[in-house]
């Protein structure tokens, strides 16, 4: 059967605030990885900030901004990301709070730290590493 470009494709669910199959938002993420491969980290960032401010609450954009921010040394905007990516998606996975825990410890605040790592292994025992 011939594609028809004038033939709407079918809706998918909703998830995460977006069309799941959003073809804008694939586009965008596959610009962001390439940068990234390229070693392009700045350029890949700006990738991320478009996406969030078209969806503000995305998770994918959120935390790929926050390891970008962190491995550029900009630590207290990647806790600010991944305070945002926890907040508003809590319970989607003991990795994103492991991550949040990680940046609270390497930032002295060791308060916060341990409470996103008790959330961590509250959503994923596995991630008993938390502790170490």
């Amino acid at each position: 059967m011939p594609l028809n470009p004038t033939r709407p494709m079918p809706a998918l669910p909703p998830t995460n605030g977006r069309a799941a199959g959003s073809l804008q938002h694939l586009l965008l993420r596959l610009q962001a990885m390439g940068w990234l491969l390229l070693g392009r980290g700045a350029a890949a960032e700006r990738v991320f900030d478009r996406m969030l401010a078209r969806w503000p609450q995305d998770a994918y954009a959120l935390a790929s901004r926050a390891h970008q921010r962190a491995a550029s040394g900009r630590l207290d905007e990647a806790i600010a990301d991944a305070q945002r990516l926890v907040e508003a998606h809590p319970a989607r996975g003991g990795a994103d709070w492991f991550n949040l825990a990680f940046m609270l410890e390497q930032a002295g605040r060791l308060d916060e730290a341990e409470a996103a790592a008790r959330r961590a292994l509250a959503l994923d025992e596995r991630l008993d590493r938390a502790w170490y």
